[in-house]
């Protein structure tokens, strides 16, 4: 059966998980921190390392998609390149994030309780995961969506007091 699928599709299949799964995982965090519920805590430091790990594979599989539209006319180069950018530093900071969600999970079994640097760092770099992988997201959207990238490129014309007189 053949479902009309290439390598070049695998990475929209997964990069979802690691854009959406972030604001969600990052949704819970603030919700166990507000809570004050450690099993929230732990779920929540479970998932982001989870999304940590599927990343990796979501930014890989990149490669295959770059290959499969580079060259084409109506793909812009600039913006495969500033797409792959914000990918990899999205995942960076993922990936750190993931590291310090483990540290979290593995002072919760070993001490009860993570260190106290642990939580409020988690809280900034889950946050700072959310808005870059959105960027990347946004970015990536442009590349082959030309209404998005009419979008990207659109800037408000400058503010003149005669706009106001013609209303």
């Amino acid at each position: 059966m053949d479902l009309g699928l290439n390598l070049a599709h695998l990475p929209l299949l997964l990069n979802h998980f690691p854009t959406v799964g972030t604001i969600v995982a990052t949704g819970l965090f603030v919700l166990a921190l507000l809570k004050k519920s450690d099993d929230m805590k732990r779920a929540s430091l479970a998932a982001l390392f989870t999304l940590a790990i599927v990343a990796l594979p979501a930014y890989m599989t990149g490669y295959s998609a770059q290959a499969a539209i580079k060259g084409r006319p109506d793909i812009s180069t600039a913006m495969i390149d500033s797409h792959q950018v914000a990918a990899l530093v999205a995942l960076i900071v993922l990936e750190i994030t993931g590291a310090v969600a483990w540290f979290g999970l593995w002072q919760y079994r070993r001490h009860a309780r993570p260190r106290a640097w642990v939580m409020p760092a988690t809280l900034v770099l889950s946050i700072l995961s959310v808005a870059l992988m959105a960027r990347a997201a946004n970015i990536g959207g442009g590349v082959v969506h030309e209404e998005a990238r009419a979008a990207q490129e659109f800037t408000p014309p400058a503010f003149e007091p005669d706009m106001l007189k013609s209303a």
